[in-house]
């Protein structure tokens, strides 16, 4: 057990109830010479490990059921009050007997549920050794994250991913011309295309009756409505703006109008009705 300490070390070894007290004494007599008096070596008893405050972060091993007949199991509450003593990176050294604690498997587990890392089994005999290290830091430590938020410059293609990217006439082969037909792509043709647009209906045409067709498709229909939008324009323009009504009873017919009404001769009409005036109507009377 000497052999899994160093110089300068500070050691903590967990009796068991199992262990008699003359087999500690020679266990802590050799430790003591292996981490010589640069070290330190400490003895705690199992059963007195969940009433008594071990040191934090004290001890650089933490050497488990290696003393007595080994039948001891060690709790996950136990493994977590020793991972809090030793320092980060100390190592525990732990046997556990196959037919209580379970396979090898099942002491990794344990391990690991409890907080240790790099842990490693073995099988020896009908006990379980294992071997497992504290993280290089401790429970609950934080650190500072050097974030940058800088807009990064835009990565530039390398001069071979430019270069694939190129064209040049090489690329081209001659026969693409002959497959596409030319320039104009006429040789595409057979004689059966060619007989097809030269049997083509012809467009419908209406330019020799009054009115465009109802169905025109030739344009006339579209200048002729051109044409009369044009005539309307030209028309309201001359006529002037309509005059607004002074007394509001305009609509109602002569009898209900000035006597200088411009519309004074036109029939009743329906209020907001269209009524079209001539100049020589919106003229005055002389």
């Amino acid at each position: 057990m000497a052999s899994e300490v160093g110089p300068a070390q500070s050691v903590l070894l967990v009796g068991t109830p199992s262990a008699s007290s003359s087999d500690l004494q020679s266990q802590l007599v050799a430790l003591q010479s292996a981490v010589t008096e640069s070290g330190k070596v400490a003895l705690e008893q199992l059963d007195r490990l969940t009433s008594v405050q071990l040191p934090t972060s004290s001890y650089d091993r933490v050497l488990c059921g290696m003393v007595g007949d080994g039948k001891e199991v060690f709790s996950n509450d136990v493994l977590a009050k020793l991972l809090t003593s030793l320092k980060p990176g100390g190592k525990l050294v732990l046997a556990e007997p196959v037919g209580i604690g379970g396979s090898e498997h099942s002491v990794l587990s344990k391990l690991k549920l409890s907080g240790f890392v790099d842990s490693e089994a073995k099988l020896v005999g009908s006990t379980v050794h294992a071997v497992a290290a504290k993280p290089q830091y401790e429970v609950g430590a934080s650190a500072r994250l050097q974030l940058s938020f800088a807009k990064k410059p835009a990565a530039q293609p390398s001069k071979q991913a430019v270069k694939v990217w190129q064209l040049s006439a090489e690329d081209f082969d001659d026969d693409l011309d002959d497959i596409l037909g030319g320039d104009d792509g006429e040789d595409l043709l057979d004689e059966e295309d060619i007989a097809m647009a030269t049997t083509a209906p012809k467009q419908s045409d209406c330019s020799t009756k009054k009115r465009a067709c109802k169905g025109c498709t030739c344009g006339r229909a579209e200048a002729e409505a051109t044409s009369d939008d044009s005539a309307n324009a030209a028309e309201s323009s001359a006529a002037g703006p309509m005059p607004a009504s002074s007394c509001g009873n305009c609509y109602l017919g002569d009898a209900f109008r000035c006597s200088s009404c411009p519309y004074r001769g036109q029939p009743a009409f329906k209020p907001g009705e269209k009524i079209t005036l001539t100049a020589t109507q919106m003229a005055a009377d002389k």
